[in-house]
């Protein structure tokens, strides 16, 4: 169902059924582990997609560098120039 360098790669689906009878397949939210990562220096014009293929050779494995870090929303790991994230060892 998902690509094999997918975050949701070996995760198992489920299907449920809602209350109009209909049947979805869900995939249950994925657990992470706070990776380690070297502290670096948002710049203006940094995207985690371009980041992620940089530094870990997949710009598929973005997701990575939200893991190393404690925002929420990923989009807000770079939304100013100046500010500080993780960025993770590749695998």
């Amino acid at each position: 169902m998902f690509n094999s360098n997918s975050r949701y790669a070996g995760l198992k689906v489920q299907k449920l059924t809602l209350t109009d009878g209909r049947e979805v397949v869900v995939v249950p939210p994925r657990r992470t582990q706070r990776l380690e990562g070297n502290e670096r220096v948002a710049q203006g014009y940094d995207r985690l997609d371009l980041l992620a293929q940089k530094y870990l050779a997949d710009a598929n494995q973005y997701h990575r560098i939200g893991d190393a870090n404690s925002e929420l929303d990923t989009r807000d790991l770079l939304a100013e120039a100046g500010d500080a994230y993780r960025m993770p060892e590749p695998k």
